[in-house]
């Protein structure tokens, strides 16, 4: 007969419950303090190591190596130094506290497997042994024994936890990559100065009028647009009107004919305009970009506060439904996407980016207090009160009240006429060009021409290591450093309006030639483009 007991009945619980808390603590301590070391490892070796798998492991191994090997030894270094300076009782305290905190605390106990014979047997071999037949042959053995130790928390195994994440959640995921380091020299920013810059208005008229060739305009405020695309054309909407028409599965089965009813399956839904041509109303409030989209017809961008977008056609178009509740005369509706073959004229409302002329060959809008930023202007004429101004540089406007037509020209530009009213700016730098002698400094004015007294945000911007300065009165002041090579350098200077309810600005690059006696050589830099400030060009398709 086999019996197996334990030899120790008094298994006991190794720490108290302030133990317990200790062993939590030094766990999360160990996960982070791994997750740190191993981060400043990895930083330290990524100089020396470019292979990212490699520095992965390396990172690891030094990690591992310092928390079970430097970290552990520091702490049991004081824990035997609290042996010299402290009672017993209390070292032994201390004792317990450093490894619940370093090795975490639980349950342990002895035991032992033993085989012990019959009765029966077990005489027999006393008699055996008292007769000498037998030298001490035993009545029972120990098959096995040892202790067994249950353990949780603690700073080792919050340390092994997180390289068990790192290890093995992360690793596998990177491939063998080289790290490069991007050749050339370091990035300098250039030199700069800004300042208030007081401006007289230069003319008393407030009729806009003009017809120029630009690549993009910007406006915002109150928008009442129309236009006509026979592209597809989508809107994202969270109403529309009720209308009629057949409505189709997306396999092309045919589920109703008749008044359908459509809303949003959620938040909001999508319907593509497809087919024939078809002409969009909007009314709204918010901001539109129209640009030379680089292929035919106008490039749109979008951020509408509300709007409401009426459709119409001379002959039937297809809708296509994304995310909708289409309800076929009041009783029958379904969830989903669909096409709807109709011709009646719909109003779809919502917000956001949606609702543009993309592809559109003309685009008209008729703003209300709007604020627009065109330029800069390649041809055409600008004329304020009856007085030509030079749209150049392009043309900032601000509380216009008019119409404005965009045609598309060419894939690289459109023409932009306007016939309204409203406050203007325009910015040059008078002289546009400059030549100096090595070390000295060129001088020209930031010439505003508007139709208001206005104080303006005034910025300069030079090549770096350059000096600059810029006075109240607009006069720029640009030094460049000794030593610096011959050839043509941009100024860039950029005017924000402050008396626009909206930012409303331009910007315009002055060319700077740095002569050297004796040589002709020149190092060309190619101006930056100036552009309406916000006015940057949106993404191909923006809604």
């Amino acid at each position: 007969m086999i019996n197996q007991c334990l030899s120790n009945h008094n298994s006991r619980v190794t720490n108290n419950l302030d133990q317990a808390t200790t062993a939590f603590i030094g766990f999360l301590h160990g996960f982070a303090a791994y997750t740190f070391v191993f981060l400043a490892n990895a930083l330290t070796y990524a100089a020396t190591e470019p292979d990212l798998k490699q520095l992965w492991q390396v990172s690891r191994q030094k990690t591992h190596d310092f928390i079970n090997t430097d970290l552990k030894e520091k702490f049991n270094k004081f824990k035997d130094t609290s042996d010299i300076f402290l009672p017993e009782d209390a070292a032994k305290m201390v004792g317990d506290d450093v490894d619940a905190y370093l090795e975490g605390t639980g349950v342990s106990a002895n035991f032992a497997v033993n085989f012990v014979l019959p009765a029966n047997a077990k005489e027999a071999v006393n008699i055996s042994n008292e007769l000498g037949w037998t030298k001490d042959l035993p009545t029972s053995v120990t098959v096995i024994s040892g202790a067994v130790a249950i353990k949780a928390g603690g700073l080792i195994q919050g340390a092994d936890y997180a390289d068990a994440v790192l290890g093995d959640a992360v690793d596998p995921s990177l491939s063998n990559q080289l790290v490069a380091r991007a050749p050339g020299p370091p990035i300098v920013a250039p030199a700069r100065a800004s300042g208030l810059v007081q401006a007289a208005a230069t003319t008393a008229g407030t009729t806009l009028r003009g017809g120029l060739t630009v690549a993009g305009l910007q406006s915002e405020g109150g928008l009442r647009g129309l236009w006509a695309a026979d592209a597809q054309d989508t809107s994202v909407f969270t109403g529309v009107t009720p209308l009629s028409g057949t409505l189709y599965a997306m396999d092309g089965a045919a589920l109703g004919t008749g008044e359908i009813a459509i809303q949003p399956q959620g938040a909001f839904a999508s319907a593509t305009v497809m087919g024939s041509p078809v002409a969009s109303t909007v009314d709204g409030v918010g901001s539109t970009a129209l640009y030379a989209a680089g292929l035919d017809g106008i490039g749109a961008g979008s951020a509408w506060n509300n709007y409401a977008d009426t459709l119409g056609a001379t002959q039937p178009y297809t809708l296509a439904l994304q995310d909708v509740v289409a309800t076929v005369n009041g009783t029958a509706a379904y969830t989903g996407s669909f096409t709807l073959v109709t011709s009646d004229t719909p109003s779809f409302t919502g917000s956001g980016h949606t609702a543009v002329p993309n592809f559109a060959r003309t685009a008209g809008y008729t703003t209300t207090d709007g604020q627009l930023n065109l330029g800069p202007a390649t041809g055409g004429d600008f004329s304020v009160g009856g007085a030509s101004f030079d749209a150049s540089n392009g043309v900032a406007l601000s509380g216009y009240d008019g119409p404005i037509t965009v045609t598309s020209v060419s894939p690289t530009s459109e023409r932009v006429e306007l016939d309204g009213n409203g406050s203007f700016f325009t910015l040059h730098a008078s002289p546009a060009n400059s030549t100096v002698a090595p070390g000295g400094p060129a001088t020209f004015q930031a010439r505003i021409d508007a139709n208001s007294d206005d104080t303006y945000t005034t910025t300069v911007e030079a090549p770096p290591n350059w000096t600059v300065a810029l006075d109240a009165s607009g006069l720029v002041t640009a030094t460049p450093p000794l030593g610096t090579a011959p050839g043509d350098y941009a100024v860039r200077v950029s005017a924000q309006s402050g008396g626009a309810p909206r930012p409303c600005g331009l910007g315009r690059p002055h060319r700077h030639r740095h002569a050297s006696t004796g040589c002709r050589a020149r190092r060309r830099s190619r101006p930056a483009v100036h552009r309406a400030v916000g006015a940057g060009r949106p993404q191909r398709g923006a809604r």
